[in-house]
């Protein structure tokens, strides 16, 4: 009894593993990214001369200040978005290699099978026996110590390409389906424009769900190949990393359009959305929650809405 409810608290840990790290990394990358997305679309307003005190600003502004608001925070936050990946990683290689020595008991009397499941022993465990450790700090300095500082930030390129889309998309469709809105209100009710309009809670939440499920199907292979070029790093040291992932079969990614390219060769186009269905169940409710609590406080606080 007392083994089964180990095994199920183990299993338990592995299914938040890299938690923390995504809590400390959306903390400070929410603030940045609404922080920023203000001031950019405070500035480019005011560089296209478009201010108006009632009068919304066109989606377009909200699609630049957004992608460049995401850009900024993920610049800044990035390192623990590799530690979170990697973390999640290190705990499926887990998996794997704890269910290696009883493949192995099973075929011990068989020199053959024994030979199979040698061969067939993961990356990581074979070529890099000193895996990083399962903490935070562990990873950053396993990392650095590997790969130096700039493996801190391998695979920024693909998160880059996808942010920018990704959160300039939201903010646009959040705000052009604002603007509809208010646009059939005033035609239905004959209101005049306010700047300090608020859209009633269940609106903001579906508004707000759109807009990250159009945003994250458009966006979502480069998802696919940000996550794969961060794990890249932790099967091997650098040295021998193209020869060992050569023999095993597996071509290195070295830039989001050669992974893009890549994996839709070799695995389908399918492979590119592997996972979306489940990424839907966190990013849509997160999104709609997420510009409900923006647009509140940004009522709470008597701030100008006219987006």
């Amino acid at each position: 009894m007392a083994l089964h409810q180990g095994q199920d608290w183990a299993k338990l840990r592995s299914c938040t593993r890299g938690n923390g790290a995504s809590v400390l990394r959306i903390v400070p990358y929410a603030a940045i990214h609404f922080t920023a997305y203000e001031s950019y679309r405070k500035g480019i307003v005011q560089l296209a001369s478009q201010a108006s005190p009632t009068q919304p600003v066109s989606p377009l502004v909200d699609l630049l200040a957004g992608s460049g608001a995401g850009a900024s925070a993920v610049m800044i936050t990035y390192p623990l978005d590799l530690v979170r990946t990697r973390l999640a990683f290190q705990s499926e290689s887990g998996k794997d290699q704890a269910a290696e020595p009883a493949a192995a008991n099973r075929a011990s009397s068989h020199a053959s099978a024994s030979t199979s499941a040698s061969s067939q022993r993961p990356v990581l465990e074979r070529l890099n026996p000193r895996s990083p450790s399962s903490t935070i700090r562990g990873v950053i300095a396993w990392t650095v110590k590997q790969e130096g500082i700039l493996g801190l930030y391998r695979g920024i390129g693909p998160t880059l390409a996808g942010i920018l889309p990704y959160a300039g998309l939201k903010f646009y469709v959040y705000q052009s389906l604002k603007q509809y809105y208010w646009r059939q209100q005033q035609e239905a009710d004959s209101l005049g424009p306010t700047t300090h309009q608020k859209l009633p809670v269940p609106v903001m939440l579906t508004f707000g769900a759109c807009s990250g499920l159009v945003a994250q199907t458009l966006t979502y292979p480069l998802d696919v190949v940000r996550r794969r070029m961060q794990v890249q790093g932790l099967k091997l040291p650098p040295a021998q990393q193209q020869a060992a992932l050569k023999a095993q079969g597996t071509t290195v990614l070295k830039s989001t359009w050669h992974g893009l390219v890549t994996i839709g060769t070799q695995q389908g186009v399918k492979a590119l959305f592997a996972g979306l269905t489940i990424n839907y169940m966190k990013v849509v409710p997160s999104t709609a929650i997420g510009f409900t609590l923006y647009d509140t406080m940004k009522s709470y606080l008597d701030l100008p809405n006219n987006l």
